[in-house]
């Protein structure tokens, strides 16, 4: 059981409180898509375009295009990446129902129970982070709640110094109301997120945010959301990198809780897992090293089939993509005789079944990516 010293003025930075975070791969270094996408344009939809856990959109119309890494600028030593999103293209006139979103969190409702949100025995949520921006002022960062109602208290932190690592605290209240309840919903549907709007048209701005970031059910409420943003999309160069966080229950920020670069990994893997290595893209053409060595011998009907197990159970059935090792194109594996062969795959939470095109094929350089994202 973890121990937690409290002394004055807070929590001794000594204590190890144990498993506090709900955010996963909140240092940033798990990155199994790629560590760079670039020119993200106008429709990019929900996408993770490198860090894991770590979700983006760029929608609503616009010229505006991003390049979102992982990055090695940290703020101490604590740390050894952040993520960075730094716009290539820029729209200096932002048509009103643009935005461009970070997510974080992407929490599900059966890791939520502890929280009470829509009872009397409601808990208050503390976000604590490392940001740096090439822009001073004023943003915005939502919590959500996206339960059988979707909700949100919107807070306000300032950057005062351009370029320069700052530490961020935020208090979110507790949510009593009865329709935030989230603690009742015990399934793998995501229930909370938080979401930072970097930049955003007249569609998201104008309106008046609840004081001191009260609770307010988002129906028909879209014009506070994004009132204070450094608009990232203003001018090339401009960039936002963030790491270290942390989302805990409470109304204090403690020590972000660093945990073993295999325990991100594991936990990200629930969602999303490939057998590329660590950090190269999806769809990189990187030969024959990576084989499967796959006879297919057994037939099922007039179908070949293999079953692979997934490193890690899934969230839900995934999407599977399948990559050639050696072309980097998707839906086929190199044969015997260095052809190509469709394959198709059928899959659960725990496996997947490989889906092979003749009997006695041997194939090589066989990579996938499987998808169970919230």
């Amino acid at each position: 059981m973890a121990l937690i010293k409290i002394k004055s003025g807070g929590v001794d930075n000594t204590t190890n409180l144990g498993r506090r975070n709900l955010i996963i791969n909140g240092a940033m270094d798990v990155a199994q898509r790629g560590t760079s996408t670039t020119g993200i344009a106008n429709g990019a939809s929900g996408i993770f375009p490198s860090t894991d856990r770590v979700k983006f959109w760029n929608q609503g119309g616009g010229s505006q295009q991003y390049t979102h890494s992982q990055s090695s600028n940290v703020p101490n030593t604590q740390f050894r990446h952040s993520t960075r999103l730094e716009c290539t293209t820029a729209d200096t006139s932002l048509p009103s129902a643009h935005y461009s979103l970070f997510r974080l969190g992407l929490i599900e409702a059966q890791d939520c129970k502890r929280i009470g949100f829509g009872s009397a025995s409601a808990q208050p949520l503390t976000f604590s982070f490392w940001c740096r921006s090439s822009q001073t002022g004023s943003q915005d960062v939502l919590l959500v709640t996206h339960g059988n109602i979707q909700r949100n208290s919107v807070k306000t932190f300032t950057i005062s110094a351009a370029n320069t690592w700052q530490y961020v605290t935020i208090t979110y209240p507790a949510d009593t109301d009865a329709s935030a309840n989230i603690s009742g919903e015990t399934d793998n549907s995501m229930v909370l997120s938080i979401d930072i709007f970097l930049t955003a048209g007249a569609t998201y701005q104008g309106g008046t945010a609840p004081a001191n970031g009260a609770w307010d059910t988002r129906s028909g409420n879209s014009n506070y959301r994004a009132n204070n943003t450094l608009n990232i999309a203003g001018a090339v160069g401009r960039y936002f990198e963030i790491t270290g966080a942390q989302l805990e229950v409470g109304n204090t920020a403690t020590p972000f809780e660093h945990l073993s670069f295999a325990e991100d990994l594991y936990s990200c893997q629930r969602y999303f897992e490939t057998n590329y290595d660590q950090g190269v893209a999806l769809g990189t053409a990187v030969g024959n090293a990576q084989s499967y060595g796959i006879s297919y011998r057994a037939t099922q009907g007039s179908t070949n089939y293999y079953s692979h197990p997934f490193k890690v159970p899934k969230r839900a059935t995934p999407t599977v993509t399948i990559y050639n090792g050696v072309t980097g194109a998707t839906g086929t594996w190199r044969g015997s005789g260095s052809a190509d062969r469709s394959i198709t795959t059928a899959n659960n939470t725990h496996s997947m079944n490989i889906l092979g095109p003749s009997n006695n094929d041997f194939i090589r350089s066989g990579f996938y990516g499987a998808d169970a994202e919230l």
